[in-house]
């Protein structure tokens, strides 16, 4: 038994009121078995999970007979279009992956797979499928060959392709993305992304962007990631892209986000649960339901209206600004040189005349001897007794060892003392405190003191040992 409902005007449930009232349609029908999956967009392809049966309805809401599935007992959910024309079809229940032929009834793949499989796309010449119990994600050839690798995902329970042909999938509170390899023999490198209370994906209706739905609103995510929350106040489940928008169904209810603008709109029978939906080539929505319903809905779009009178002409606007400054234009030509102007005669140059050197003066006579000046004072005397003997002697230190050398020395009545020191003793003291003593013998010209105290930068005295007598030289020893 077909229902109709015919709703008016504004929507029972809108996150966002279109700018003027408009009509839209909902149809309902009765389909007994259990309808799950919905695909294609006209006729349209329905699984029917109670019964383990595939049916089609038509875009006037004729149903034909489901057929029932060959093979292992089934319970089909989630169909979709595979990569050899026909529609391939998941059982979470028995484990199970199958598909339509041509001519014949579906069937299952003779092999079940090892988890849960829960969805599946189409990508690259293969079929894709996320297991939720396992975590995998089965890479299928269409002759049944089933390759598993690892999703990243403890529990992923959705997968869509983006329009760069990249493979997403959604559970666990994340999404992952990987690029397909050429064949099932190739592997994947998922990148995951946190995407909190996400449920399914969805290709955007351009660009390489995808949406997910989440527990808390829809979310557009970039390849690389990056999250914009779009219509939080929606509840989608399962998400779609089409007729320039983006479509989705949850918690009893239909919506739509198209320019930024989200509105839902409330199934009419309020029990009814949507199970999963399609969008025909009509621009209507198709959808499963619980309680064994298959829907239609869709916005009722009335021809044009006439043109109205012309409004008043408002009023002048302000002056724009002044727009940039034009480049400058090209150069003119060079114009003709000028001739050359004639050159002026050379005037006649006057005659030098040099005048003859005078004659040398007498040279004059001797002038007057000065006198003799003043005899200077005599020098300071010369050393006498012991110092008189002493060699000069110079010190240096070095980090901290001190070191003196013996040259030369004349006194003061003309004898000549040279180096090796002949058995000097050396003391280096300072403030009455010693720091440094050595000997220095006759052979030598050098001599290292043996250190007392740290011998630092700084003015010293060298006491120095003649015989009986001792001679104290002040020294500045520099650090």
């Amino acid at each position: 038994m077909r229902r109709l409902l015919t709703l008016l005007l504004a929507s029972l449930a809108a996150l966002a009121l279109p700018a003027a009232a408009h009509a839209y349609t909902f149809y309902e029908w009765d389909a007994p078995g259990g309808p799950a999956g919905i695909a294609g967009d006209g006729p349209l392809t329905v699984t029917f999970s109670t019964s383990g049966a595939v049916g089609e309805v038509g875009l006037g809401g004729v149903q034909s007979a489901p057929v029932a599935i060959g093979g292992a007992a089934t319970a089909p959910t989630v169909i979709a279009a595979g990569p050899d024309g026909n529609l391939w079809f998941v059982d979470p229940a028995n484990g199970r992956l199958g598909h339509t032929v041509s001519g014949a009834a579906p069937t299952t793949l003779g092999t079940a797979l090892g988890g849960t499989p829960s969805d599946l796309v189409a990508a690259g010449g293969q079929v894709w499928v996320v297991e939720s119990g396992s975590g995998e994600l089965d890479c299928v050839t269409p002759s049944g060959v089933v390759t598993a690798q690892t999703s990243g995902l403890s529990h992923p329970q959705a997968i869509a392709r983006a329009n760069d042909g990249a493979l997403w999938y959604a559970g666990d509170g994340k999404v992952a993305r990987a690029v397909p390899p050429a064949d099932c023999s190739g592997s994947i490198a998922p990148t995951v992304f946190d995407v909190a209370g996400a449920l399914d994906v969805t290709a955007a209706p351009a660009g390489n962007d995808v949406y997910v739905a989440t527990s808390g609103g829809l979310v557009r995510l970039t390849p690389a990631g990056t999250p914009t929350p779009v219509a939080d106040g929606a509840l989608p489940q399962v998400v779609h892209a089409g007729a320039g928008g983006v479509w989705w169904i949850g918690a009893g209810r239909i919506g739509k986000l198209v320019d930024g603008v989200a509105t839902e709109w409330a199934l009419p029978r309020g029990f009814a649960q949507p199970i999963d939906f399609t969008l025909a080539a009509d621009g209507s929505l198709w959808y499963t339901a619980t309680g064994n319903t298959l829907g239609r809905f869709a916005e009722a779009v009335g021809p044009t209206g006439p043109e109205g009178p012309a409004g008043p002409t408002g009023s002048q606007g302000p002056a724009g600004s002044t727009g940039p400054a034009g480049s400058q234009g090209p150069a003119g030509p060079t114009g003709a040189t000028g001739a050359a102007g004639q050159t002026g005669a050379q005037g006649d140059p006057g005659p030098a005349i040099q005048g003859s050197p005078g004659a040398a003066g007498p040279q004059g006579p001797a002038g007057p001897r000065g006198v003799t000046g003043e005899r200077g004072p005599a020098g300071p005397r010369g050393r006498t007794g012991a110092a008189a003997k002493l060699p000069k002697i110079t010190c240096k230190l070095s980090g901290r060892r001190v070191t003196c050398r013996f040259g030369s020395s004349r006194n003061t009545g003309g004898g000549t003392n040279t180096g090796g020191g002949e058995g000097l003793r050396l003391r280096l003291t300072r403030a009455k405190t010693l720091y440094a003593s050595g000997t220095a013998k006759s052979t030598r010209t050098a001599v290292h003191l043996r250190s007392v105290r740290r011998v630092r930068g700084g003015a010293y005295t060298l006491a120095v040992r003649v015989g009986d007598e001792t001679v104290r030289i002040p020294i500045r020893l520099r650090g």
